[in-house]
């Protein structure tokens, strides 16, 4: 009774897993367009660069246990550079530039330190550059 139940259940499985088909659509009309064109205007702007001070902001990361997570909660809205630690990055960089009345940190350099203990890990990471605002003509 016992090995009935156990084919009947791996015949089920089978059934639903196999049975599925997906279909693409490759010929005929498409109701979009091959190809989307926006004109966008180019911008005239000009970058003037502060190099009387650097700027500098850091930020920092703590995680408990693996998975409770106390951070920063403001971050610039801008891609950043690398693959590694985006969102401390953009936390340093925000807190860099806030109040300055500055758009964009020039040539920014990153300095990272990671303090491990048991149950916690401290990651703190420090900016610092030359600020510059973006003057639109």
């Amino acid at each position: 009774m016992k090995m009935k139940k156990i084919l009947y259940f791996v015949a089920t499985a089978l059934i639903l897993t196999s049975c599925s088909s997906s279909m693409m659509h490759l010929s005929g009309d498409s109701v979009l367009p091959n190809s989307v064109g926006i004109n966008i205007p180019e911008v005239q702007s000009k970058l003037i660069i502060d190099k009387s001070k650097v700027l500098t902001g850091t930020s920092e990361t703590t995680v408990h246990f693996g998975f409770i997570k106390i951070s920063d909660t403001s971050f610039i809205d801008a891609p950043m550079p690398g693959i590694q630690e985006n969102e401390i990055k953009s936390a340093a960089v925000f807190n860099a530039l806030v109040e300055t009345g500055m758009d964009i940190i020039v040539n920014p350099k990153y300095v990272y330190t990671i303090n491990k203990s048991m149950f916690t890990k401290v990651t703190t990471c420090q900016v610092s550059g030359y600020g510059a605002k973006i003057e639109i003509q």
